[in-house]
């Protein structure tokens, strides 16, 4: 995966990535990457789930934008969204990474109570996640 993000031109910005294991990883060291990211052909929703990761590790603007977001939640939505990536066994330091790809693949992920709260953060990510074409 990540040879096809670069092979796309599908990053920008620094490679370093505070989500990852070590604090000093950068993502062209490919030895230093953190993730390892599966899906089954065909599973258009996976995938996004799983580019959307992809995007926050390697793309310094796409992970700023998401903590924008983040940071912008209401707290009740964020509490909310905080306890059930919990309940999904989510550590709070990829609370972040998980509510973006999450919420990138379906505004209605945490639930239709907060799909208003997070419709506008869709949006916005998937104006700048750069899926490539016929990927999905």
């Amino acid at each position: 995966m990540l040879a096809l993000v670069r092979s796309l031109g599908s990053t920008s910005g620094s490679n370093t990535s505070s989500t990852s294991s070590t604090s000093d990883n950068n993502a062209s060291d490919s030895s230093a990457v953190a993730y390892i990211i599966a899906g089954l052909h065909g599973d258009k929703s996976t995938l996004l789930h799983e580019w959307a990761h992809a995007r926050f590790f390697l793309d310094a603007s796409y992970r700023d934008l998401s903590h924008q977001l983040w940071d912008g939640l209401d707290t009740d939505a964020r509490r909310a969204i905080e306890k059930e990536l919990a309940m999904r066994n989510y550590r709070p330091d990829v609370f972040v990474d998980e509510f973006q790809a999450y919420v990138a693949e379906n505004p209605e992920d945490f639930g239709k109570r907060w799909a208003p709260k997070v419709r506008d953060a869709n949006r916005q990510l998937r104006q700048i996640i750069n899926v490539p074409r016929g990927l999905l």
